[in-house]
């Protein structure tokens, strides 16, 4: 373990944040405050593994692409289905369509 930890100090340093913030999350789940987070704990949680990284502009980076991501993608969602049910008897068509042209790269 010490020489892991010499070999890259970040690491252990890493490894300390994550903890620290995945107790932090887990206390407020455990002492129920505040209510959002307990019913979406298991969402708090991900987030925590998911996009922490290394240092805190790759972390505050992966969590505005993220965004940015989630928020193009609902946009995309609601034109095809603005788009569709303007289509009458061919909305099942291009909502079908739109599955398979919004998961190619």
């Amino acid at each position: 373990m010490w020489a892991f930890a010499r070999a890259d100090p970040r690491k252990p340093v890493f490894a300390a944040k994550v903890a620290s913030a995945l107790a932090l999350i887990s206390l407020l789940v455990f002492l129920r405050e505040p209510r959002d987070i307990v019913s979406h704990s298991v969402w708090a949680i991900l987030t925590v593994v998911v996009v922490f990284e290394f240092s805190i502009g790759a972390t505050l980076s992966k969590g505005f692409n993220r965004a940015l991501g989630t928020l193009t993608a609902g946009a995309l969602a609601l034109a095809f289905a603005e788009l569709s049910g303007y289509l009458g008897s061919l909305e099942e068509v291009i909502l079908v369509m739109s599955i398979f042209l919004i998961g190619e790269h």
